[in-house]
């Protein structure tokens, strides 16, 4: 019978601790607010991004350097003849995307990562905060992850990740543990593509 009781007692307390915590979880995942930005509101943001970051830079030849090789990588493909579930899947021809005399891509590592950043903080000054800490806390991860997604598979940086099989919301993933997403998206890519750790991203087509 004590047995029975303890049982019992153990079952009542199993299920208020579910119903407390319960609520409370479904009460965190709706208390993230829906980040609504335009494109135009984005490209804003990633322009403005651009300039703070080429403004830290003192010496001229860098800073054009680092200019073209941002721009080079996020500049806009239009993919609007593409199904969207192709961006994920990768299941499409990759003259659906590039024009036929497209040099191949051979870019340090240093301007994929600040391509990477200037996407990210355009983002997040489009968003109107003013860290990924912040954005995490009030937006929640897997928001920003579609906002990164959305915005990055319209760029030269993204179709060349798509074009190396390499799947976009995994590199999406990276913003939200670790303290340097955009060097640790660069090394990434580094390791998939056509002559891995070099130093450089590289596409061969």
């Amino acid at each position: 019978m004590k047995c029975l009781t303890k049982i019992t007692s153990f079952l009542i307390v199993l299920a208020m601790v579910f119903s407390l915590s319960a609520p409370t979880s479904a009460m965190e995942k709706s208390s993230f607010e829906k980040l609504s930005l335009t494109e135009d509101e984005i490209e804003r943001g990633i322009e403005q991004a651009l300039q703070m970051k080429l403004a830290e830079i003192d010496n001229i030849e860098e800073r054009k350097e680092m200019e073209i090789g941002i721009r080079e990588n996020i500049e806009n493909i239009d993919i609007s003849n593409i199904p969207p579930d192709s961006i994920y899947t990768m299941n499409f021809d990759l003259g659906d995307i590039w024009t036929p005399n497209l040099p191949d891509i051979h870019i340090k590592n240093i301007y994929v990562a600040g391509a990477i950043d200037t996407i990210i903080s355009g983002i997040l000054i489009a968003s109107g905060v003013g860290s990924l800490a912040v954005a995490l806390k009030k937006y929640g991860a897997e928001e920003l992850k579609r906002i990164f997604t959305n915005t990055i598979k319209t760029k030269v940086i993204g179709k060349a990740a798509i074009a190396l099989g390499i799947s976009l919301p995994v590199i999406a993933s990276y913003l939200t543990y670790v303290l340097d997403p955009a060097g640790a998206i660069a090394e990434y890519l580094d390791s998939k593509d056509a002559k891995r750790n070099n130093g450089y991203f590289d596409v061969v087509w």
